[in-house]
């Protein structure tokens, strides 16, 4: 009884969900690997029976059917609860609140294969029915940190991107309405409520980071990506390579940042700090505090201190001073007119 009921636990794990299936013989295949000797036959009277117990919503697909390649099995494309262990409430909840972050950033065909896991989640909140859930899942929600609202993007391509960056293969695509153009997918980063794949792009040598509501008529391509040896994508984000470095072609971006800040700002960078070795010392003017920081000399930065106002006063880098100088003298003109 207890190897009949292991094999089943291990048929259980290893059927997908339709449209993907698993046939008799990858089945039998597969429990041999576990270290299991069974026949097709036995595999197939366990899917009966797990099947007629009703727990479990599983079919024997028509892609096959009997008496032609074998009998391919998979869990029906709207069934639920397959979870081994099934999940508690609390993780359910847990799940269906990073479904809701995940909505706006991932593609519908990505998603697509997490469903049968949230119709789980939804029903086992349903079954248990306790208001201390329900009530938390309606307080809590998800908001972007950015004003502008999330680009509109090509689910298909996205999805084709995804699949590419998985299968490690080249693709073909319209980026831009610039069409047959060939990419090397490397990663994808998400940045606001943006994404963004980290790739060998088109005819250049170097990598580029591109947002993906650029692509379109994406082609995946029978053709391998020969991958960078110097590449990695933890290492390629410490250089502050999603910040868009001020000068690209300084090996060392980083810069010592000092600055007279507001009271206003202090308190937001002791919670918030720009860097791990960032210092904030108390000025002889009331409300002014001295701020130092090794940071990345980068776009990203300029302008969210541009964003602060007259609540920061660059002094060194002198370069990054005179620009801000400029911007802000810029503006003052623009504002003189009514």
């Amino acid at each position: 009884m207890a190897d009949s009921g292991m094999r089943q636990i291990l048929i259980l794990m290893e059927l997908p969900r339709w449209p993907k299936y698993k046939t008799t013989k990858q089945l039998v295949d597969y429990l041999k690997n576990q270290g299991i000797n069974v026949t097709a036959r036995t595999v197939q009277r366990d899917i009966q029976m797990l099947s007629a117990s009703g727990a479990f919503s599983i079919i024997d697909t028509p892609a096959t059917g009997r008496g032609k390649e074998g009998v391919g099995w998979a869990f029906s494309e709207h069934s639920i609860n397959r979870g081994l262990p099934v999940m508690d409430p609390s993780a359910a909840l847990t799940l269906l609140m990073g479904y809701e972050h995940l909505k706006c950033l991932m593609p519908e065909k990505v998603l697509k294969h997490i469903e049968q896991y949230i119709d789980e989640a939804k029903a086992i909140l349903e079954t248990f029915n306790q208001a201390n859930f329900t009530s938390w899942f309606d307080k809590i929600r998800i908001l972007p940190n950015t004003v502008l609202m999330p680009a509109k993007v090509d689910q298909e391509a996205v999805g084709e991107i995804y699949e590419a960056l998985l299968a490690n293969t080249k693709f073909k695509c319209r980026y831009n309405g610039r069409p047959d153009q060939v990419v090397s997918p490397f990663g994808i980063v998400q940045r606001a409520n943006t994404l963004y794949l980290i790739s060998k792009f088109f005819d250049y040598d170097d990598i580029r980071i591109t947002a993906l509501q650029r692509y379109s008529d994406v082609e995946l391509l029978n053709e391998s990506i020969k991958q960078d040896p110097n590449f990695n994508i933890d290492g390629y984000l410490d250089r502050g390579e999603m910040s868009w470095p001020w000068d690209r072609d300084k090996s060392d971006t980083t810069v010592k940042l000092k600055a007279n800040i507001h009271s206003y700002l202090k308190y937001h960078l002791t919670e918030m700090p720009l860097s791990t070795d960032q210092k904030i010392q108390n000025n002889k003017e009331p409300e002014s505090h001295k701020l130092t920081a090794t940071v990345v000399d980068s776009h990203e930065l300029r302008y969210w201190i541009l964003s602060q106002g007259d609540k920061i006063e660059v002094l060194s880098p002198k370069s990054m001073r005179q620009w801000i100088a400029q911007i802000a003298g810029n503006m003052n003109t623009m504002y003189q007119h009514d």
